[in-house]
């Protein structure tokens, strides 16, 4: 796991999901920020850190193709992108594109249709090995397209 968190620690720096930056969609939009944590054990008790903070991305469901991008160990751009976002009481659902900035198929890898992801912690698969991940905070926000009802 250990040779895992260059690629987290870059992954935070190249995208705006560090907890500390404003995201201007998320503030002006009725849709839902969905917020994934990312961590190192099982259990997820253990979070990778950025900047001695909990690893954290933000993901506008406001936006049809939200994606992000990091530089791995070898210092490879790695592009990957999320779409069609569906909220339900416990869990989400979205359209995963790895290896793409704009949500569509690449050859290297099919995107993953209805990737579900809730408050339990699961492994998530990478091309470096692998991590565990599970919502944080999320409250439903009153519609299935994310939209939040006040």
């Amino acid at each position: 796991m250990k040779n895992l968190l260059p690629l987290f620690y870059s992954l935070f720096l190249l995208s705006c999901a560090h907890p500390n930056l404003k995201h201007t969609a998320l503030e002006t939009a009725p849709y839902a920020g969905i917020k994934l944590g990312m961590y190192a054990d099982a259990n997820c008790d253990v979070p990778l850190k950025q900047q001695g903070e909990p690893f954290v991305l933000l993901m506008d469901t406001a936006q049809k193709c939200f994606d992000f991008s990091y530089v791995d160990p070898s210092e490879d751009n790695i592009p990957t992108s999320h779409a069609n976002f569906r909220c339900f009481r416990d869990y989400i659902l979205y359209d995963k594109y790895p290896f793409s900035a704009d949500c569509s198929t690449v050859e290297r890898v099919a995107p993953t249709i209805n990737y579900r992801i809730g408050n339990e912690c699961q492994f998530a698969d990478s091309h470096e090995g692998g991590v565990y991940e599970k919502l944080i905070e999320y409250q439903h926000p009153g519609t299935v397209d994310c939209i939040v009802v006040e």
